[in-house]
């Protein structure tokens, strides 16, 4: 081989190995297709945190899309009947937007990726827009803010690489903690949490997304 040869030969090594990352990134967790959209229905919705506080809400319902096979938008509302105790009284808590009706909190629009969670599992890391707000509502008149800088939730079902019409999520407080730390916190070294007023929280709730149109999408893992 003469030296010219030899050159093209090492300059085409070397974009092959530059190329590499790039197909690397497109291993994260994904659905097989995407754009997609969703709803997301589920159970009571809590949030606690580690003061000792509790808001109690009754259902977890929302809407989404899959922009990419790893990540996309998503809005949730807890309620109806959000409500928190304050100094023995049970009082209700409501969004600052104005179209809520009392006891529905809706969150901020929210990004969303699918993940692979350190401990092994399959998980959605979600995360708030830019100052890091969840949620703005009051209860009783007190303005109060779900701030911080994402939540851990783990896919549930259904597994990898079988095709399906839904996917549950569970948002879980650790388990044996009565009040304020998730299940799951950390991804890549990395610690996400959720406070309010100070003080760490974490959200309890079981959902249930529905791909629009009857059309099945399948998780598959790395």
């Amino acid at each position: 081989m003469n030296k010219r040869m030899m050159l093209l030969a090492l300059a085409a090594v070397s974009a092959a190995v530059f190329a590499l990352p790039a197909v690397a990134s497109a291993t994260s967790n994904h659905i097989n297709q995407a754009p997609i959209a969703f709803t997301v229905h589920g159970g009571a919705g809590n949030l606690s945190t580690t003061s000792g506080s509790t808001i109690n809400c009754g259902t977890t319902t929302g809407t989404g899309n899959f922009t990419t096979t790893t990540s996309g938008t998503l809005n949730l509302t807890f309620g109806p009947h959000c409500t928190t105790t304050v100094f023995g009284v049970s009082v209700t808590c409501t969004s600052t937007s104005p179209e809520e009706p009392s006891g529905s909190i809706s969150t901020t629009p929210l990004t969303f990726h699918l993940i692979k969670l350190d401990t092994g599992g399959n998980g959605i890391l979600v995360t708030p827009p830019a100052g890091g707000a969840f949620a703005h509502f009051n209860c009783a008149g007190v303005q109060q803010t779900v701030e911080g800088n994402g939540v851990i939730g783990t896919i549930t079902a259904p597994g990898c690489g079988v095709l399906s019409k839904t996917a549950t999520i569970d948002f879980n407080r650790k388990s044996g903690i009565t009040h304020g730390h998730q299940e799951h916190t950390v991804w890549t070294g990395k610690t996400y949490d959720l406070t309010k007023e100070g003080s760490t929280a974490a959200m309890d709730t079981h959902a249930t997304i529905t791909y629009a149109g009857g059309a099945s999408r399948s998780l598959v893992c790395t």
